[in-house]
């Protein structure tokens, strides 16, 4: 069964076609929410701002012009949401727990594993709490949404070649981190 593209829905969004907006929605909702669980810590607030991130898609619609992926200027809109109100107020930036369980403990497993796995993900989750947001930003969407380096440059904006610095940074100052035992 034949689907419209991404860019054909918008063009009709942008004509105030209020089903193909559903369907736009429909389509990019889990992974806009991922990318806010993944950079706010708090779910209801990652929701927010997926909701918000779609409506000013919507009151955008008329400037929308087809002029690259629309994943990309979707998460633009989404991203730059994110930065203006990180002025206005001063939000939590650690990574969603959800995004660093590494593994499920088993329900049989020793207390010493767990308490270990516990300890683990939380270096973890303060190591990523410290780190700069551009670093982060770009560590998060490679290893937690699986994202290519061209599909993290298109997200965020920027060139290739300065995701593979921010990942080499990101990963140099995770490594450093986790490596000191002052945590």
């Amino acid at each position: 069964m034949w689907e419209p593209s991404d860019i054909e829905l918008m063009l009709r969004v942008k004509a105030g076609d209020m089903v193909a907006f559903r369907q736009l929605t429909a389509r990019h909702r889990d992974t806009l929410l991922r990318f806010f669980r993944a950079i706010l810590d708090d779910r209801s607030l990652a929701e927010d701002y997926t909701q918000e991130t779609f409506l000013r898609l919507w009151f955008a619609r008329e400037r929308y012009e087809p002029t690259g992926k629309f994943s990309t200027y979707l998460f633009q809109i989404g991203k730059h949401y994110w930065l203006n109100q990180r002025k206005k107020v001063r939000l939590p930036t650690t990574p969603a727990d959800d995004a660093l369980q590494i593994v499920a403990a088993p329900p049989d497993a020793e207390p010493e594993t767990v308490l270990l796995r516990q300890t683990r993900q939380e270096r973890i989750r303060q190591a990523l709490a410290a780190m700069p947001e551009h670093y982060r930003a770009v560590f998060v969407l490679s290893h937690f949404e699986g994202l290519t380096y061209a599909e993290i440059g298109c997200r965020l904006g920027i060139p290739v070649g300065t995701v593979k610095s921010r990942m080499a940074e990101a990963v140099r100052r995770l490594r450093a981190a986790l490596s000191e035992g002052d945590f």
